[in-house]
């Protein structure tokens, strides 16, 4: 599939929502309600979408992100576009991209999660994203949803962010190829995304087993 898309010379975009930067910090033996000694840390540019695109273009795909970002701490998200060749279309928001905590204890096998809530986008940058996603489907062949849930309080008047975008997609996708890389299946066209409840992406599947899958369903349908 991979060298089929490359042969193609298909581009991608992937959208990501709620993004996030990713620190990680290597703490054996740890206890809660105790100071705890750390043996590591780091911090990546994160989200399902960020991740996905930077597996793509490892396969020599062309790849284009876009989503929200906070303009307080976007540096690390520029550094990695940069270093991996990925197009930067990401709409920033004012103040800063959530930051997810990963506790990894490599002495108890345990990894304890701590996850941030998002930034919540304007109607006016929801309208920039929409405009942005357009002119994408232009020059793109492939879209990849990914991590599109959010928080219940990360509501817009006529509904939430999730469902907005379902209706933006719904209205320019047309003409594209468009991928959801969910837990749950079955997503022919983007005409059934009005109806289907999205879902965070599951990490554990390849995106392009997921991609695989549903470009098979389509084509026996």
């Amino acid at each position: 599939m991979t060298n089929q898309i490359q042969a193609a010379g298909a581009k991608i975009v992937t959208v990501t929502l709620n993004p996030a930067i990713d620190q990680t910090v290597r703490v054996d033996d740890f206890a809660a309600n105790q100071v705890n000694r750390a043996q590591a840390m780091q911090f990546d540019a994160g989200g399902k979408g960020v991740n996905v695109a930077s597996f793509l273009v490892d396969y020599g795909l062309g790849v284009t992100a876009t989503g929200f970002l906070g303009d307080a701490n976007v540096q690390i998200f520029e550094v990695l576009f940069a270093v991996k060749g990925i197009g930067d279309r990401f709409v920033h928001l004012p103040g800063y991209t959530r930051t997810n905590v990963k506790i990894v204890d490599e002495a108890q096998q345990q990894t304890t999660d701590i996850n941030m809530r998002g930034l919540t986008p304007t109607k006016l940058a929801l309208q920039e994203l929409q405009e942005t996603v357009a002119d994408l489907a232009q020059t793109h062949d492939w879209f990849v949803l990914s991590g599109m849930s959010v928080y219940p309080e990360n509501k817009m008047r006529g509904g939430t962010l999730s469902s907005r975008f379902m209706l933006l997609f719904r209205s320019i996708a047309e003409g594209s190829v468009l991928i959801t890389w969910l837990r749950s299946s079955g997503i022919k066209s983007p005409m059934q995304l009005m109806n289907h409840q999205v879902m965070a992406a599951d990490s554990s599947e390849s995106p392009m087993s997921r991609m695989q899958s549903l470009r098979t369903t389509s084509n026996t349908s």
